[in-house]
């Protein structure tokens, strides 16, 4: 879980699967009630982390892109005004979080779900984990303060590895927020999100370009060929996929709008669908019939559909077990499903030879053989490597190479001993309070 948090009155709150749930469980136990959100009407999806509740305790304050005021009942989602990580209401009627390595503060009307003043930075240098949502403080109810000093740690590097994690080689690109990516089935380009803009980089010529009026969401993915590549703009809140031609022959260019916000998954093979997930539930496109087709809609939480080179199976993640798994089924499906992974996994990536199917939980990274005869075969995966320096960002975490003998990660820089160093302000409400008084 990305975060959670404990009620008096016995509701605990949690941001299961990476964020893209949340779910309410009693503390005697019980199943978690998924929380469904809505925005106007309509399903609202996001990444939402580090869920706090609010003193009424029927609503909770949550990290998305920006604050998220949630109703536990009804789902109904208000978005605020303000962005950060790691945001906390305190009893001197303010939310508390960190934003570029500040720690702010700003005035909060619990009751109707409103900012109702400035925007106040208190501390410098605050520490910033690599997923760039946690803000390394906490504060207690009597008003005492602890907080890491260090800065952002938000910043990583590609990195080429074998199949037993060691480091082949860095690919010459300065340090960055970088995000999901994805590599050609040529092996000749890598597409990767920076910020909120969408960049490829040419492995033999070592150079970079900026897609031009690109905001994406979400990964990448080239055609089938390696000449496009589509994506989920942001430019109509996620809820459509672009596509761009990388010789310049086609401008940006939307293939299809849909009803809610949507993460763009895979490009098949045969060049007959996009594969894409919205609201827990798998869908394509089908360029031939130029119209979106369900592909799995149920009770659980399905993302990150991968076709197999042959387009006839995808690999995808499910819920249906209580946790994340990466499962397989044909397509179209027949009702018939493997579970590759047999517990955790996220990520699955089909490799280009159609042989086997990657995929990671956290920190370790596995692969499983796979054989397509009459039917679906594969083997029990295999752990290659676990390392705790490469980092996992949001649907597409690493990459493999064509040959399979390469895996290209993100790595995380150094980070410096000041982050070691703890903060402690005893009484802090006090000294809050003189500060708002003394700056307005």
């Amino acid at each position: 879980p990305f975060g959670g948090d404990w009620a008096e009155n016995g509701s605990i709150v949690y941001a299961d699967n990476q964020g893209s749930n949340l779910r309410v469980v009693s503390e005697n136990g019980g199943n978690p009630r998924l929380i469904k959100l809505y925005h106007n009407n309509k399903d609202y999806i996001d990444w939402i982390t580090f869920p706090k509740f609010l003193p009424n305790e029927n609503y909770i304050i949550g990290n998305g892109d920006e604050f998220d005021f949630i109703s536990l009942k009804t789902g109904e989602v208000k978005m605020l005004s303000e962005k950060g990580s790691n945001v906390h209401y305190i009893k001197t009627g303010h939310l508390l979080f960190v934003n570029e390595s500040k720690l702010m503060v700003t005035p909060f009307d619990y009751k109707k779900g409103e900012i109702t003043g400035k925007t106040t930075p208190l501390f410098q240098n605050i520490r910033t984990e690599i997923n760039g949502y946690s803000g390394q403080f906490a504060i207690s109810d009597n008003g005492d303060l602890i907080f890491a000093k260090g800065g952002a740690a938000n910043l990583t590097r590609f990195m080429w590895v074998n199949r037993q994690g060691e480091i082949i080689d860095s690919l010459p690109l300065p340090p960055a927020k970088y995000g999901s990516f994805s590599i050609s089935s040529t092996g000749e380009n890598l597409s990767y999100k920076l910020s909120d803009k969408l960049y490829v980089y040419n492995f033999k010529k070592g150079n970079k370009t900026r897609v031009p009026l690109a905001s994406i969401s979400g990964c990448p993915f080239f055609s089938p060929d390696g000449k496009k590549i589509a994506f989920s703009n942001t430019l109509l809140d996620a809820r459509e996929i672009t596509t761009f031609s990388l010789d310049g022959s086609e401008e940006i260019k939307r293939v299809f709008e849909f009803e809610n916000i949507l993460s763009f998954n895979d490009w098949s093979a045969d060049n007959k669908y996009l594969g894409f997930h919205s609201n827990q539930n798998l869908y394509v496109y089908s360029f031939e019939d130029a119209k979106i087709i369900p592909v799995l809609e149920t009770d659980f939480f399905e993302s990150q559909i991968d076709f197999s080179p042959d387009s006839k199976y995808f690999a995808y993640l499910t819920d249906e077990n209580g946790y994340l798994e990466t499962f397989v089924q044909a397509y179209p499906p027949k009702g018939e499903k493997w579970n590759i992974s047999n517990g955790l996994g996220f990520d699955p990536l089909w490799s280009f030879d159609g042989d086997e199917i990657f995929y990671r939980n956290n920190l370790q990274f596995f692969a499983a053989k796979v054989k397509i005869d009459s039917t679906f075969n594969f083997e029990k995966p295999v752990l290659l490597f676990t390392n705790s320096s490469f980092i996992d960002v949001p649907l597409k975490s690493f990459a493999v190479s064509p040959n399979r003998q390469k895996i290209l990660v993100l790595k995380a820089e150094n980070i410096s001993n000041s982050s070691r160093e703890l903060t402690i302000v005893e009484n802090w409400f006090d000294e809050l309070q003189n500060k708002i008084l003394k700056d307005n």
